[in-house]
């Protein structure tokens, strides 16, 4: 078998650090330096970093299946165990209904929690979004506030037991609609693209067209995934997948010309009448709801009924969708004082809004984690090495986005601000049909992965950061429970070595990150990354560092220079790691876990980094 190196250039700057290099043959008994000044980290577009904020500690839940077991449906509350798990894992934020699954949620039909919220653009209207702000943070008091009109939704949260607002200040809009799959009712091609997610629009929707096989059919239920066949039933009604539906006499100058549906059965079009009042029994004919996107067919009365079986499909055109724009306004109009950040926190997102202001990006971090090369399945090493070499691209990403940000925003008090509203990596079978190992997101490998993931934000100011994801789904099983997450799967909810891996940096939120010199960093042989990443704060306590070593099998000695200010006192050292990078906790072992001891000060601090590990060094003035 093969070794594969990565074509990733070493981004040393992207970690917001200087980094002085040796060559890739330095001897490991070498110790590195690493020197935190008193001064702040200047981010890449010439900004000091921001102090740290709780929200970095942020997990994405999926709402389907009552969040992955999460949540009782019986006591109407978290599931046994949760809480508690949820609260030694330093758990501050969470992403609500989650990503893709939640791109259909239809908030009327739940029950907030206080957390971050991921708006759907696709089935949601602006004037949905601005209910639901509404009834998250709207004060219950009768008739006296109902900033929406309609419904008033603050009565209805407290109807449901809840009388003080939520107070929920983060919202997106929108998941991931640049990936093609996630385009939904948008056109291919993503220049048109990008301008109906910022202004939104039409699109006609026809078999040749859709992204998902079976997007040209009709639809019923809440998630709208099963294509739905006759039930040979009088009154038949069902959903398109994107409602409005436009009808020729909805021609604007923005949408162009609106073609009439074309609506088969079994391949035989029908036709469309405004009312199935006067059809005749034997009519093949059907009425459309335009707003709610709904098709009705007759009742063997008034108008002709599917045979059984029958294959139900149907061309039309959709909108006009509401777009960024249209959101931020509306729920803005009822709580100015919400942060809306863009799902699309890509380049084209930034170069198509261009100067019109707008608060965040919402920023999907992955890499694609490859399960084989050609000759076979990687070996441990081989897997580990790969991840490595990935591991500093989502960085630059940061670096890469606030620099263009600065273009456009000269003045950084008018700048939109970069959050990672989902960080991991997406695990994808090599040419072979190999996978990654079972739980490879649980291994100490990973954990290793995703803490350079975070450093790397904490020096491009992101301030929400939401890990990917936070639990998964139940298992009775214990062989085959989900300890890839900041939970293991219920029933239990263990604490993972992610979480303890992620959590060390707890101590550094509220203060602004510092610059970090490190001399002597050796790149890996062989590899395109350097071994040392860290990031440093200061508090009134004193110090504290974050720092991980990538290598492989390397221990490396390191001093840390405080750079002055106030006298150590005492030092210690917390390093999360095992032996084997495959390693994870389950319900058998937990070879995971924190260790901590004492340093000795005088008054630089020397320390080992175990391989394949992630430490916190606290000095304590």
């Amino acid at each position: 078998m093969k070794k594969r190196t990565g074509a990733i250039a070493l981004a040393l700057i992207a970690a917001g650090l200087t980094q002085v290099q040796l060559p890739a043959d330095a001897r490991p008994g070498d110790r590195v330096a690493i020197r935190v000044d008193q001064g702040p980290l200047m981010m890449a577009d010439g900004v000091p970093a921001p102090p740290i904020a709780p929200e970095i500690f942020g997990a994405n839940a999926r709402w389907i299946d009552d969040e992955l077991g999460a949540w009782d449906p019986a006591t109407q509350g978290p599931a046994a165990g949760f809480a508690d798990a949820a609260q030694v894992a330093d758990l501050e934020l969470i992403r609500y209904p989650g990503g893709t699954v939640a791109n259909f949620f239809d908030f009327k039909k739940a029950i907030g929690a206080k957390t971050m919220v991921m708006v759907p653009s696709i089935n949601q209207t602006a004037q949905d979004a601005a209910d639901y702000v509404e009834y998250m943070n709207a004060p219950s008091d009768g008739a006296a506030t109902n900033p929406n009109g309609g419904t008033d939704w603050a009565e209805v949260r407290a109807a449901n037991g809840h009388p003080a607002p939520y107070g929920i200040k983060t919202w997106e809009y929108g998941n991931e609609p640049f990936l093609d799959g996630q385009r939904y009712w948008r056109d291919l091609d993503q220049q048109t693209r990008v301008r109906q997610f910022i202004e939104g629009g039409w699109s006609r929707q026809t078999a040749a067209s859709a992204t998902y096989q079976n997007d040209d059919g009709l639809f019923s239920g809440c998630d709208l995934v099963n294509r739905k066949t006759s039930t040979g039933a009088g009154g038949q009604t069902y959903r398109t997948r994107y409602p409005p539906i436009a009808l020729p006499a909805d021609t604007t100058p923005g949408s162009g010309p609106i073609a009439e549906p074309v609506l088969t059965v079994n391949g035989a079009r029908w036709t469309r009448v405004d009312s199935l009042a006067t059809a005749g029994p034997a009519d093949q004919v059907y009425q459309v709801g335009t707003a709610d996107g709904t098709v009705t067919f007759g009742d063997g009365v008034h108008g002709a009924i599917p045979a059984n079986g029958a294959t139900l499909s149907l061309e039309y055109t959709t909108g006009r969708h509401d777009g960024f724009l249209d959101f931020v306004r509306a729920m803005k109009a009822v709580d100015p004082g919400i942060t809306v950040c863009s799902g699309w926190g890509k380049p084209e997102f930034v170069d198509a809004m261009g100067k019109r202001p707008y608060d965040c990006l919402g920023i999907h971090s992955y890499t694609d984690q490859h399960g084989g090369d050609a000759e076979g399945a990687y070996d441990s090493t081989e897997l580990y090495q790969q991840l490595m070499n990935a591991s500093d691209r989502p960085t630059q990403e940061l670096v890469d986005l606030r620099k263009q940000l600065g273009k456009y925003f000269p003045d950084p008090r008018q700048r939109p601000d970069l959050t990672v509203t989902e960080y991991g990596t997406i695990s994808q079978n090599g040419p072979t049909g190999v996978g990654t190992p079972s739980n490879f997101a649980a291994m100490q490998m990973h954990n290793v992965y995703l803490a350079t993931m975070l450093i790397g934000q904490l020096g491009n100011g992101v301030q929400l950061s939401v890990n990917s994801n936070l639990n998964g789904g139940p298992n009775a099983d214990p062989a085959k429970r989900d300890w890839g997450n900041i939970l293991a799967s219920p029933p239990g909810f263990g604490i993972t070595g992610r979480s303890m891996t992620l959590t060390l940096a707890a101590p550094m939120i509220g203060a602004a990150p510092r610059q970090v010199t490190v001399a002597g960093n050796p790149v890996v042989a062989g590899q395109n990354y350097t071994a040392i990443v860290a990031a440093a704060t200061r508090t009134k306590h004193g110090l504290q560092l974050l720092v991980v070593n990538r290598s492989l099998d390397q221990a490396l000695p390191i001093t840390v220079d405080p750079a002055g200010g106030p006298a150590v006192k005492s030092a210690r050292q917390t390093t999360v790691t095992d032996d084997d990078i495959t390693a994870y906790n389950n319900d058998q072992a937990q070879p995971v876990q924190p260790a901590t001891k004492t340093l000795a000060n005088d008054p630089k601090v020397d320390a080992e980094l175990p391989p394949h590990s992630v430490s916190l060094i606290e000095l304590s003035s």
